[in-house]
């Protein structure tokens, strides 16, 4: 047994500069770009809105307020920072962009009638079909926004959701192939969730979604973010959308192609003994790109972690292979890929199949086990402590206490994650350093690290939108990871 720790992986911003805190990063250098050696051009974010005059006169005060300096107010979390205000003159050097032509309002009498429907199945398909509508309108004016809210007050969603209902999640069916589940996504046409469908309909129009709740925009009584990082988080993500570049990691490598493989079931409406595989594809320059692999046979019922058959793992990978060469212009020089679940002896053989041209290949299953150690003083573990069981298993820890903010800013006790390489080709100092610079590389919001790295929270992300049915139906869809976040 060996135990040693990985530094804290550095994040590269605008003109190359370096900090391992995104935010920090961001107030003293601005975002990244495209162009590492340049500064990031000016981004005025066009903003699309979409709802009721109560939803729209509500989220508007956020939105503007967002150009404002907003401190943190949690006194006992002193790492937090303070939000600079988005502005040309921000380091942050973007702002947010409101007009009456970027703005529909969803009137009364067509709310009304949505709520004439029976079911509230049938009301939230009318009220998703009204907002399609309203988008489709949208789209084509000039210029288009760079992406489209949809602003949703508390009492409006209620119509939507289960009695009683105590979060602000609304699901029409859950995603497990009961009777009474495939009963509702019958009634439903087989769309499941009310956020996810919103993505969907984003996707077929090429066009980056948003939900966006009352609680969002009011910071209810109970709600656990302080105001600054909420700013954070809301700013950085509609970044990512607006096509720019928050920043970038350094520890991947130029020549490997990373990606998350992740499996999703399919057409539940009819009861769902198919899967479909999807992979996350990632360059070093962190761009990533959604691959949607073939239908293969999976029964949800019999087994939650599928496996690909040799020839269904050997096509993934060649599309793998090839979405990277349309991209970078040659085949990789090495291949990582991270999965949640074990790589058994056919998807191995297919793996290696389907980049038998490619020397340096590296499959990694990263999963929880529950397994927890402690240390003997009052702190947890130490982010990046690495517990070498062997040269193929590995406990890392992603989340844990972090030096660089002097604390932990969990409320529970951190747990590693479980690392197992099969057929790896790299060191498995390396390959464990690019999970932890992947748990950095989560443009969706501004923490400083998640527990999983975002090759497999993307993978997941995009698998439960893309099993929604609305999705199926799409021919084309967009790969950019910012039309699915």
């Amino acid at each position: 047994m060996r135990v040693w720790r990985i530094s804290e992986p550095e994040l590269i911003f605008s003109r190359g500069r370096r900090d391992v805190n995104p935010c920090i990063g961001l107030i003293k250098y601005g975002p990244c770009g495209p162009d590492i050696n340049k500064e990031a051009e000016y981004l005025p974010i066009r903003v699309g809105l979409i709802g009721t005059v109560n939803s729209i006169n509500g989220i508007k005060p956020f939105l503007y307020n967002l150009s404002n300096k907003i401190y943190p107010i949690d006194k006992d979390k002193d790492y937090l920072t303070l939000f600079p205000g988005l502005s040309q003159i921000s380091k942050i050097n973007c702002k947010i962009s409101l007009s009456k032509t970027w703005e529909d309002i969803i009137t009364k009498k067509e709310f009304d009638a949505c709520l004439q429907k029976l079911s509230r199945v049938e009301k939230g398909q009318e009220y998703i079909n009204l907002f399609e509508k309203k988008m489709d309108a949208m789209i084509v004016r000039e210029p288009p926004p760079h992406i489209i809210l949809l602003a949703v007050m508390n009492e409006e969603l209620g119509h939507f959701q289960k009695q009683r209902m105590k979060t602000h999640i609304v699901k029409f069916a859950k995603r497990t192939f009961s009777d009474k589940s495939i009963l509702a996504a019958q009634m439903s046409g087989g769309d499941l969730d009310f956020h996810n469908i919103i993505k969907t309909i984003g996707l077929k129009y090429q066009k980056p979604t948003q939900l966006v709740t009352e609680r969002t925009w009011t910071q209810e009584e109970g709600e656990t973010q302080d105001p600054s990082m909420v700013a954070w988080n809301f700013s950085v993500g509609l970044y990512y959308k607006a096509t720019g570049i928050p920043w970038k990691v350094i520890d991947l490598y130029p020549g490997t192609c990373y990606a998350g493989v992740g499996f999703y079931p399919d057409n539940i409406e009819q009861g769902g003994e198919m899967g479909v595989s999807m992979a996350q594809i990632f360059l070093h320059t962190g761009q990533s790109y959604v691959l949607r692999g073939q239908p293969f046979p999976w029964d949800y019922n019999q087994d939650r972690n599928p496996h690909l058959d040799e020839d269904h793992a050997s096509a993934l990978m060649m599309e793998i292979v090839n979405e990277y060469k349309n991209h970078m212009g040659q085949e990789p020089q090495r291949i990582v890929i991270h999965k949640s679940t074990e790589f058994n002896k056919e998807e191995l053989k297919g793996f290696n199949e389907g980049a038998k041209t490619i020397s340096d290949k590296n499959f990694i299953c990263i999963l929880r086990k529950g397994v927890r150690f402690y240390t003997d003083d009052q702190y947890p573990v130490v982010r990046g402590t690495v517990i070498s069981v062997s040269n193929n298993e590995h406990f890392l820890y992603t989340s844990g206490f972090i030096p660089a903010l002097n604390t932990y800013p969990g409320s529970q006790v951190p747990t590693p994650l479980y690392v197992k390489l099969h057929d790896c080709d790299s060191t498995y100092e390396q390959l464990l350093t690019e999970i932890m610079a992947f748990s950095k590389l989560d443009w969706n919001n501004a923490e400083f690290c998640s527990k999983f790295p975002i090759t497999l929270k993307v993978s997941h992300r995009v698998g439960i939108i893309l099993a929604e049915a609305r999705a199926r139906k799409i021919q084309n869809l967009p790969k950019q990871y910012r039309f699915y976040m």
